[in-house]
């Protein structure tokens, strides 16, 4: 146990570890950060603040990463630790993976918008999200910056894990800010609050359970799924528009449900095959307009809930 502390104005390079997995390492550089890449750094606690990072390597319990510089940070821990994790980058991706741990994502930040920078986490195990933040999200006008029109979130998020993906604390706060969000998970998605412009989201059991919101001033508000396939339900509410390309539960009791608390529904006709299948109930909801290339008969039971239901060959 104990602690080591490392301070540099210039680079810092940490060329061996001895394993102290009840200590605490802080390592605070003005330049790069590199730790030793032939073993993992071990720590309870590792606290790491610096303006560049090379790929990291650890066995930890908690780490919280700062980056101040234009940069990638890449995270690799491939011991049976789980990884509770806070990292922020001023300019760059961030990228993070453990063989067969648990992760908890308590915060994940891209501080600049890009199309060029994306958050990747692929974890071995379960996958808890407190917020990953790859755009911008306000929830009131009121904390709108006076000299901000329009927000578009432009950074993509893409989050595997071979059990569950769901929020670490159950409430209404949104827990995923991105453009394009893609979910793949083994044992179920949610429930999440999402606000991301476009979604691909599968789990291998389990069921998807989303909702999506948009920001104040949003330019290009609703949510597109470009798929939604699980075994037992999928379940998606969306605030703005919602338009469908695909949503499948292939379960013998498999439902789909799809709700637009404010706006519109459109079901564009596929490629191939069917849009929206499921055995048991598919359910759409729109306080408008819900706009189908064809009426479903797929389920046991299926329901049409809004103003006006259209069917269009046009789509």
């Amino acid at each position: 146990s104990g602690s080591i502390t490392l301070k540099s104005t210039g680079n810092l390079t940490v060329s061996t570890a001895q394993p102290a997995p009840t200590g605490s390492v802080t390592l605070t550089t003005d330049g790069l950060l590199t730790l030793p890449t032939a073993t993992p750094l071990s720590a309870r606690t590792l606290t790491a603040t610096a303006d560049t990072a090379a790929s990291m390597l650890l066995d930890v319990d908690k780490a919280i990463i700062t980056l101040n510089a234009a940069g990638n940070l890449t995270i690799q821990q491939n011991t049976a630790r789980s990884l509770d994790l806070t990292a922020s980058v001023l300019s760059g991706s961030i990228t993070v993976s453990t063989a067969t741990a648990d992760i908890e994502l308590t915060s994940l930040i891209l501080r600049t918008a890009s199309n060029s920078f994306d958050a990747i986490v692929t974890s071995g195990g379960n996958l808890t999200i407190g917020q990953i933040t790859a755009g911008l999200y306000y929830q009131n006008l009121a904390a709108v910056p006076a000299d901000v029109t329009a927000i578009h979130s432009v950074s993509d998020v893409t989050l595997t894990a071979a059990g569950s993906i769901t929020e670490a604390v159950t409430d209404s706060d949104v827990d995923v800010i991105a453009d394009t969000l893609t979910l793949t998970a083994g044992t179920g998605i949610g429930l999440l609050q999402i606000a991301a412009n476009s979604l691909d989201a599968r789990t291998t059991s389990g069921s998807i359970t989303l909702v999506d919101v948009d920001s104040q001033k949003e330019i290009a508000g609703g949510l597109t799924v470009t798929r939604a396939a699980a075994a037992d339900a999928v379940a998606i509410t969306a605030s703005g528009n919602l338009i469908v390309l695909l949503a499948t539960a292939s379960g013998g009791s498999g439902s789909v449900s799809l709700v637009s608390t404010a706006d519109n529904i459109r079901v564009p006709r596929p490629a191939s095959g069917a849009a929206i299948s499921a055995s048991a109930l598919i359910s759409l909801s729109a306080s408008e307009t819900i706009r189908m290339y064809t009426l479903l008969t797929s389920a046991e039971r299926v329901e049409y809930r809004g103003e006006e239901l259209i069917r269009s060959e046009e789509h």
